[in-house]
């Protein structure tokens, strides 16, 4: 609702703490494939004299 200025209520605070931990779990995700599944690709492009992809930095997680 626009312009409302209260607290949050009991079901926004846990539906926030639910997508807030499934956050983390996809950054963590999003992290694995540039740490891990980048690199692979790019020795694939290499074999293959082909341009390779830049994945850029990891995520830092946000603590709780």
């Amino acid at each position: 609702i626009e312009g409302v200025n209260a607290a949050p209520t009991p079901a926004q605070r846990e539906y926030f703490t639910e997508i807030q931990t499934e956050f983390r779990q996809r950054i963590v995700e999003v992290n694995k494939f540039t740490n891990e599944s980048v690199p692979q690709l790019n020795d694939a492009l290499r074999r293959a004299n082909a341009p390779t992809v830049i994945a850029g930095k990891s995520i830092d997680v946000p603590q709780e």
